[in-house]
């Protein structure tokens, strides 16, 4: 925003207008496209004992309840792979809450606050989620497209449908593509944003990340058979937007759920209940997550993450 303008005068503003409109439309769209295939929606927790402990160099939130310590949801992975063990397809709009390091300020797609629409399926493989979420991503744009191009012309964004497949490498060659650019990245570590940026719009559409190390992954994924890589997949936008999915196949097994945790140098009182209802018995589960302001960001071509998030909650700087 110009800096004479206030938030109130923002959302007035015909791009806000637009914007706010054409995320409606996305959330109206994906509920549409998971309807349609017999998911159900679940309304997510908000505080619980146990959330993901791997963010990525963000911090979760913790609080008091009752003397009992409890986080702000940071993701509901956990619950969801329960849920699916019960319900078989679900899906949810979950709120989470991240203390991204200041740093990512600048970034342009990280807040310390947003949605993420989480989806898991029992029963479901890699390869079968990432069919869905094509079809899903794809049938969005079309609707959007479809039902708002007028919002569409008033932000100047132009969009195709895009085609599927998507495009896939996997994480060695990410590196090897990054590496004929000068971005030298130590084997086991995540994919720096720059990386995922620059392949991103090298590939000129939705780009598939595959055969992440175990190191740089939840203990929650599955190991591949190799035991050195987990079932994991990351989706890129194109245009250099970065991250829109991250997921994969979840490991259900106590035994091998305990050893990730151990392994991972976590502290499994942290993980009882999860672990618990491993105990009672779950169901081996597929699923990911895509960050609704996100994609909202790539719908509306806005570079700052912040116009596209009522009361914008970035890293360092926290609002009403």
């Amino acid at each position: 925003m110009p800096e004479a303008e206030t938030y109130l005068e923002y959302l007035k503003s015909n791009r806000a207008q637009a914007v706010f409109r054409l995320s409606q439309a996305v959330t109206d769209s994906l509920r549409e496209f998971l309807g349609s295939r017999g998911f159900i929606e679940f309304l997510p927790p908000i505080v619980s004992a146990v959330t993901d402990p791997g963010l990525r160099g963000a911090e979760r939130v913790q609080v008091s309840m009752y003397d009992t310590r409890a986080y702000v949801m940071s993701s509901m992975v956990f619950h969801k792979q329960v849920l699916a063990t019960a319900f078989s397809r679900i899906y949810s709009f979950a709120p989470n809450v991240r203390l991204e390091p200041v740093r990512n300020a600048g970034s342009g797609r990280h807040l310390v606050e947003f949605c993420q629409l989480d989806v898991e399926e029992a029963g479901s493989s890699l390869e079968d989620s990432m069919r869905l979420a094509e079809r899903m991503i794809a049938f969005t744009v079309s609707k959007v497209i479809e039902r708002h191009r007028p919002l569409l012309d008033s932000l100047g964004r132009t969009l195709s449908v895009p085609e599927v497949p998507f495009q896939r490498v996997t994480y060695d060659e990410a590196l090897r593509e990054g590496a004929k650019y000068g971005l030298s990245v130590r084997y086991g570590e995540e994919l720096p944003q720059v990386l995922e940026a620059r392949i991103s719009r090298e590939a000129g559409g939705f780009l598939w990340v595959t055969g992440y190390p175990k190191g740089c992954r939840g203990f929650y994924y599955r190991e591949s058979d190799d035991g050195e890589h987990v079932l994991s997949m990351d989706l890129l936008f194109p245009e250099g937007f970065g991250e829109a999915i991250s997921g994969g196949e979840r490991e259900y097994r106590p035994d091998v759920i305990k050893r990730r945790i151990s392994e991972a140098r976590l502290d499994p009182g942290e993980f009882r209940e999860f672990l618990a209802a491993a105990e009672d018995g779950l169901r081996p589960t597929c699923g990911f997550g895509i960050g609704i302001e996100r994609f909202l960001r790539y719908i509306a071509g806005e570079r700052e993450i912040a116009r596209v998030r009522p009361f914008p909650k970035t890293p360092g700087h926290i609002a009403m």
